[in-house]
């Protein structure tokens, strides 16, 4: 699953928090076909935790465009 963020640094921001909460995660170009306004990161993740990422991100101010 992934979380469409703006910007590599909310991408960083994202996964260091997902680390420390024990998600494995990755950062990766966004695929073509959820790219919807040209380049941007997303931090991919396993689906089965997207409540804590939600939460997570809430939590500390990290934008997600989408999952």
């Amino acid at each position: 699953m992934y979380a469409v963020v703006t910007s590599q640094e909310r991408a960083v921001r994202l996964s260091e928090k997902l680390y420390a909460s024990g998600i494995h995660s990755d950062i990766v170009n966004t695929p073509g076909k959820y790219a919807k306004e040209g380049c941007s990161y997303s931090v991919r993740f396993d689906a089965k935790d997207i409540y804590t990422v939600r939460r997570i991100a809430y939590d500390n101010g990290i934008k997600v465009k989408f999952f």
